[in-house]
């Protein structure tokens, strides 16, 4: 898309050109105006049969394309031409400048005498660029191999080698902005001492790209020993913030769009091997090194060369050998972290914030927390919030597809977008912190939460948006019946860590009152969403009635429920032979029934239905636990016109055309042998159970309403 006018005031297109005139035209539109004359718009805009890759390889394409960039080169006034590569459809600009800028090498180092001597041997062994000087800082080196090894090299008086000494603890930035003072070059080159020169033109074309006027930092390709990559510029906006492009991709691997075949503009470029004008260097007060003393001082570097304008860039026309960390290897000894941790990331966090949201080189649908550079399956039910966000953007994150993640995350979230109370998306699990960053919520909802890492998580959240923490709970977790499976699963201290998880929450949401009864001492707000049924799910369901040789009586339930079905036990070896029982799901040892195994929970509604009970029996042990439930089951099983016996426990005294009983055996086989006894007598209760639930208790109206306070009002 082109502004009209603009085109015209630019000459429009070429009309000697036949496949790619908008191309032409971008080029000359950035001649005119600078980069920022291009923005992107990150959705399908246009789709083709055709795949890319045979548009890449059309022979005339890639003539007109050279073509293209050669002319826009001779328009700048700059000596370079696009030249062929290895692929194809990949140009190489070669630049050539008249100056022949003195290059200092400034390579840190403490002990580690085989890799230093290597590393020195390689780059004056193999560097065709010969006027460059070499700047090697030994900060504290204790090995008597190293202190005799840099002793010679400063005893030797070269005009191009010179040692210095920086005493005190290992700082990276710091080392290095100590040696730029001393350093005589124009260029800079910041060196690892675990590094091996392994082509003779690592320098050369490290040069062409920094002696651009308009880039500031610019980095090689960094591979491992069997040239495998290790690093290839960094991309933000992914993981915690940071991180390294193409880590361990092939050696002959091209990348996504071909990345590892281009020189390409990055945020960033690893000062392993980094290459910067010594000019801009300084003006960018260098490397940050109270702030980021050993990790991520070039990221910020980078950062702040792109503040003031610049582009860094990475070409992979400079590869090297890198082992990584070499001068991390002795942490013990000389205190150092073998890797950033969740502190550094934060402090860069808080110093960038929207700087490090996203990345202009990674499309927002890629993987943020995946394998970077892959499509992001879970990115497809995220939408960009409208022009002038006119609706709350809400991050809804669920554990589960089926159960609590469907009928307390999915659903609910799924009604209100239709009925235009909200936009946003939802996740499965926990959303990564540059998945929030990039969203920009209004409010995130979290449920389940109770690990004692959540309030972290929580943390980098509020680090880098300002949405409302809403977390959501629909079980009395604090204490699960002996007989719940799940009970293993939860930690010996989760009271400690649920005060912790709600101590960092704006408000709660559950789904009875007797479970807000119950967890009001650790949060002051908390709000009550009561289960629902949502249409497209259930509203068509009816069961058919009478369709076996006797009545039909059922349970379902799962593995947690097993102290519920044991209350049903001895009734139903009295009904044995009275009835016909069904079971899905769970079924008692030694009882003549009908039997139906648990179906996914798509499958789940359709097949609850289809058991065609004449009667549902709907028992619940009495503690605590099962106070906080909520009705459910009975909304479950009644929407389909099953008359219900149930236990006399809080939530199923709902006002609900049920019959509570108390969990004695004389009770349930007196109900039990009501509902046999009359046929129309079930028929009147299944009607009528019915109908109010499709009355009162889907996710619509008044029921909507209840949700939409809960999880998007922001005051009580």
């Amino acid at each position: 898309l082109f502004q009209r006018q603009f085109l015209a005031d630019i000459g429009g297109f070429d009309t000697s050109l036949t496949l790619l005139p908008g191309y032409d035209a971008l080029f000359r539109c950035m001649e005119h105006v600078g980069p920022t004359a291009i923005g992107r718009v990150p959705d399908v805009l246009y789709a083709t049969a055709s795949p890319t890759i045979d548009w890449l390889n059309n022979k005339a394409i890639q003539a007109e394309h050279q073509r293209v960039v050669n002319a826009h080169l001779r328009r700048m006034g700059l000596d370079a031409n696009a030249e062929e590569t290895d692929s194809s459809f990949v140009k190489r600009v070669r630049y050539r400048w008249a100056a022949q800028p003195l290059v200092s090498i400034i390579i840190p180092t403490r002990d580690h005498y085989a890799l230093l001597k290597n590393c020195i041997e390689t780059v004056m062994e193999k560097t065709a660029w010969t006027r460059y000087e070499l700047i090697i800082v030994d900060n504290d080196s204790v090995c008597s191999d190293t202190r005799q090894f840099v002793t010679q090299l400063e005893n030797l008086k070269l005009s191009n080698i010179r040692v210095l000494r920086y005493p005190g603890a290992f700082n990276f930035s710091a080392i290095n902005n100590f040696a730029v003072h001393y350093a005589q070059g124009e260029v800079l080159l910041f060196l690892n001492n675990d590094i091996t020169i392994t082509h003779s033109d690592w320098l050369d074309a490290l040069l062409e790209q920094a002696l651009r006027p308009e880039v500031g930092m610019v980095g090689a390709r960094l591979e491992y020993k069997d040239g495998r990559v290790q690093h290839a510029g960094y991309t933000v906006g992914v993981r915690f913030g940071v991180e390294p492009s193409f880590g361990a991709e092939g050696a002959n691997e091209s990348g996504y769009l071909h990345y590892l075949k281009a020189a390409h503009n990055v945020t960033a470029v690893s000062a392993s091997c980094m290459m910067i004008r010594k000019e801009v260097f300084i003006a960018a007060n260098g490397f940050s090194e109270e702030e980021f003393p050993i990790y991520f001082g070039d990221v910020d570097l980078g950062l702040k060369l792109q503040q003031q304008g610049y582009l860094n860039v990475w070409t992979p026309y400079s590869r090297v050998e890198h082992m990584g960390g070499a001068s991390r290897l002795m942490q013990e000894r000389f205190n150092v972290p073998a890797r950033p941790d969740l502190g550094v990331l934060s402090a860069l966090r808080a110093k960038w914030g929207a700087a490090l949201h996203s990345d202009m080189a990674y499309h927002p649908s890629l993987h943020k927390m995946g394998k970077l550079f892959t499509l992001s399956e879970g990115t497809a039910r995220f939408r960009e919030a409208l022009p002038g966000r006119p609706l709350p953007v809400v991050l809804a994150n669920h554990v589960n597809w089926y159960g609590c993640g469907n009928h307390r995350v999915i659903q609910p979230f799924k009604a209100m977008e239709e009925n235009l109370l909200l936009e946003g998306g939802m996740s499965l699990g926990t959303s990564g912190v540059m998945e929030v960053a990039h969203l920009q919520p209004d409010i995130i909802l979290m449920e389940l939460i109770t690990g004692s890492g959540f309030p972290t998580i929580i943390e980098q959240y509020r680090q880098v948006s300002d949405a409302k923490i809403v977390v959501e709970y629909d079980d009395y977790l604090l204490n699960l019946p002996m007989k719940n499976t799940n009970r293993v699963h939860f930690p010996q201290n989760i009271v400690k860590n649920f005060r912790r998880v709600l101590d960092t929450a704006d408000w709660v949401v559950v789904s009875t009152h007797a479970l807000k009864h119950a967890y009001s001492e650790f949060h002051p707000d908390i709000r009550v969403a009561q289960n629902r049924l949502a249409t497209r799910q259930w509203g068509h369901l009816l069961s058919a009635r009478g369709t076996g040789n006797k009545i039909r009586v059922g349970w379902a339930g799962g593995g947690t429920h097993a102290g519920d079905l044991e209350i049903l036990r001895p009734i139903i070896k009295s009904l044995e032979d009275k009835v016909e029982w069904v079971f899905m799901g769970m079924k008692p040892d030694n009882v003549k029934c009908e039997f139906h195994p648990g179906v996914p929970f798509e499958m789940y509604p359709e097949k609850l239905a289809s058991l065609n009970l004449d009667l549902a029996l709907v028992p619940l042990e009495i503690n605590q636990f099962n106070e906080c439930k909520s009705n459910l089951r009975l909304l479950e099983i009644g929407t389909c016109g099953v008359p219900i016996i149930a236990t006399n426990i809080e939530p199923y005294r709902c006002g609900l055309p049920v019959t509570l009983v108390d969990n004695r055996f004389k009770d349930w086989m007196n109900a039990i042998m009501a509902y046999i006894n009359d046929d129309a007598f079930r028929v009147r209760e299944g009607d009528a159970l019915r109908a109010q639930i499709h009355r009162d208790w889907y996710l619509r109206d008044a029921g909507l309403d209840e949700w939409r306070y809960g999880w998007l009002s922001d005051k009580q």
